[in-house]
């Protein structure tokens, strides 16, 4: 599959890490592709992903344990290109 470097912005304060997921199934169903302590992230789409709707979603983790997880937004919603 492709590199896509994925990156969002935080109003979330004492942010320790970000985990970042995504869903082909229109958020019934999320699965993890990693985890940063910065605001960007490098994923390897899939090569059966090509032409899917991908929704993703950020969860910041604080320093004092508790999730903050981004809100659903239709700006969540992109389509997986295969560029070959």
């Amino acid at each position: 599959g492709d590199s896509v470097t994925l990156s969002w912005e935080s109003s979330v304060e004492d942010v320790k890490s970000y985990e970042v997921l995504v869903s082909f199934d229109r958020g019934a169903h999320f699965r993890s592709i990693g985890k940063t302590k910065g605001n960007k992230i490098k994923w390897e789409a899939p090569a059966d992903a090509a032409g899917s709707k991908a929704i993703f979603q950020v969860v910041a983790k604080k320093k004092d344990g508790s999730k903050t997880p981004s809100l659903m937004t239709e700006e969540a919603l992109s389509v997986v290109e295969n560029h070959r």
